[in-house]
């Protein structure tokens, strides 16, 4: 999931921050737990969270993927 993420976002680096939770480290379970309280449940792992909330909890098309952040993009303009 992580390579189709890096590939979706080509083009918005300066507009997206990326950033891959690893859930078996102390930091990745902490923020993972974090996620989960800020979604109110539990979280499929992988999953895509934007902006806080889950996103995708399983691999979508890249093409899927990146509609959805041009509308987002798009919304906050």
């Amino acid at each position: 999931m992580a390579r189709l993420v890096q590939e979706a976002i080509t083009g918005f680096e300066d507009k997206i921050v990326y950033t891959k939770v690893i859930t078996r480290t102390l930091d990745g379970a902490n923020r993972h737990k974090e996620l989960i309280r800020q979604n109110q449940g539990l979280l499929p792992v992988p999953s895509i969270i934007i902006n806080g909330r889950l996103a995708f909890k399983t691999i979508p098309g890249k093409e899927d993927l990146v509609a959805v952040l041009h509308t987002l993009m798009d919304k906050q303009k």
